[in-house]
């Protein structure tokens, strides 16, 4: 029995541990211990969820294999993939029941690539299909509103690049939960809100699409994530004094360009709650509120940027008084 009052905020406080869960598990593994030594090509696929924790890891295998990596829509995958037998796909699902990702798989095998799966159950339909599986050690994920499935998938996408500084996770994820009571303060203000903008470069800008979605799924109200740069071409239209702006910008390579756009916003009257590195001091100048996040490479933070933002989407559900753990219309696993 939990001893919060919903299973998702619960789940929230449970991904430092199953973080180290999953690290204990798979340390050791990478690409090369399966003999996948011919793979020219990889595509991710994934639904939702698992789809932005495919994006998130793009850049991050890319760099770390020198493999060209693509992110597929799972139920995009027949319709346009090329692939052979130098192709490794790589299906993400918390289930192995999803049926778009389960038929992504399926499409793969037929047509010669090598396959693998990310899965958080056992047994599943899914892992039937795979040459090889590598387990999530989230635990029962009972809230429809995926968090700790998401953490633990992209870490293992990071095993995949060996990645380095992941034992550090645990307890920096930890330090960031202690963000919770403003994040709590900070969704009383905006709770009515008519709809949010969420923006993040690099490996943020999965991230902003999957804080997105956990607005949508949890408290209905029509969020959308953008790239920071490519918001200027065109979406900036969107913006007025009803709108709430939610700018990922940590103390990276991308921040100065990233001032630029948030300023511009500032200026058209929207409030702006802005996630940053701590210690930085200048963001907390142009935006309504400010949200810190610890110190950590630039790989890493998206394992804690996403965190206040799961947190806001919990927060401002139960402040509209809805069923955050059974979202209408939603299931599970969508066979």
């Amino acid at each position: 029995m939990t001893r919060y009052p919903h299973f998702m905020i619960n789940e929230i406080y449970e991904q430092p541990k199953c973080i180290a869960a999953t690290l204990k598990k798979h340390v050791h593994w990478s690409l090369d211990a399966t003999s996948f030594k011919t793979i020219s090509h990889i595509v991710i696929v994934g639904c939702g969820s698992a789809y932005y924790a495919g994006l998130t890891a793009k850049s991050p295998l890319e760099n770390q294999l020198k493999i060209p990596v693509d992110v597929v829509i799972a139920s995009e995958f027949t319709h346009s993939s090329i692939i052979n037998r130098h192709t490794l796909v790589i299906a993400i699902s918390q289930s192995g029941e999803t049926g778009d990702t389960h038929d992504a798989i399926r499409y793969a095998k037929k047509n010669g690539a090598r396959t693998m799966a990310i899965l958080n159950v056992k047994n599943s339909t899914i892992a039937k299909y795979a040459d090889t599986v590598l387990y999530t050690e989230a635990g029962n994920e009972k809230s429809i509103a995926a968090t700790k499935s998401f953490t633990t998938q992209l870490l293992v996408l990071y095993l995949l690049g060996n990645q380095v500084g992941l034992t550090k996770l645990p307890a920096l994820m930890k330090a960031t939960l202690s963000c919770n009571a403003l994040v709590a303060s900070i969704a009383k203000k905006y709770h009515n809100a008519r709809n949010v903008i969420l923006l993040g470069r690099g490996n943020h800008y999965p991230i902003a699409h999957e804080a997105a979605l956990k607005l949508k799924e949890t408290s209905y109200i029509p969020s959308e994530g953008f790239p920071t740069r490519e918001f200027k071409h065109g979406p900036m239209a969107l913006v007025d004094s009803h709108s709430l702006v939610i700018a990922i910008a940590p103390k990276d390579n991308f921040y100065s360009d990233s001032m630029r756009i948030i300023k511009t916003i500032k200026s058209y009257g929207a409030p702006i709650i802005g996630i940053t590195t701590k210690g930085n001091l200048d963001l907390k100048r142009h935006t309504s509120d400010v949200i810190y996040i610890p110190k950590c490479s630039n790989s890493l933070a998206p394992f804690l940027t996403i965190i206040p933002l799961q947190l806001f989407a919990y927060h401002m559900a139960v402040l509209n008084g809805l069923d955050v753990d059974h979202p209408r219309h939603l299931t599970k696993a969508i066979i």
